[in-house]
């Protein structure tokens, strides 16, 4: 069984990488992404979370505390893309558009209510303006 977690990282250092086909190598004490257990994100709000290449801090936020905190006890994965916010569970996959800020569902059930509902998609919604989503890379994962 996976652990739930949040996992951390740097878009611009992660994809300056995948640009380069790994040929810059980087030390093995640096990571691009970081996983943070439910234990650990009380210091995480505390300490925040700096890229361990860039030196590029993300700062944690009292509501982006309370999404991480709230969303590792949902039964579903939450991955923020540039444009969109991923959610996924065992059968139905949805996608909130950051631009347009609708939610679509793809799946064997198109009933948005049985994958999120409102209170999970405002806060969804209001984390977004917290931080800069096209600079960070951030997953919420509860799944096998």
């Amino acid at each position: 069984m996976m652990n739930k977690q949040v996992v951390i990282g740097c878009r611009i250092c992660k994809d300056f990488y995948e640009i380069t086909n790994g040929f810059i190598q980087i030390p093995n004490h640096l990571l691009l992404l970081t996983a943070y257990e439910p234990p650990d994100l009380d210091m995480l709000f505390y300490n925040n979370h700096t890229c361990t290449l860039c030196e590029q801090t993300l700062y944690i936020t009292p509501m982006l505390y309370q999404f991480f905190v709230e969303f590792t006890l949902k039964p579903f994965d939450v991955t923020v893309h540039e444009t969109s916010i991923g959610i996924k569970d065992s059968t139905n996959e949805g996608e909130m558009d950051l631009n347009e800020k609708e939610f679509y569902i793809k799946g064997v059930n198109t009933s948005r209510d049985l994958l999120t509902n409102d209170n999970d998609l405002s806060l969804l919604s209001d984390v977004m303006e917290e931080f800069n989503y096209k600079s960070w890379i951030i997953s919420v994962d509860t799944l096998d």
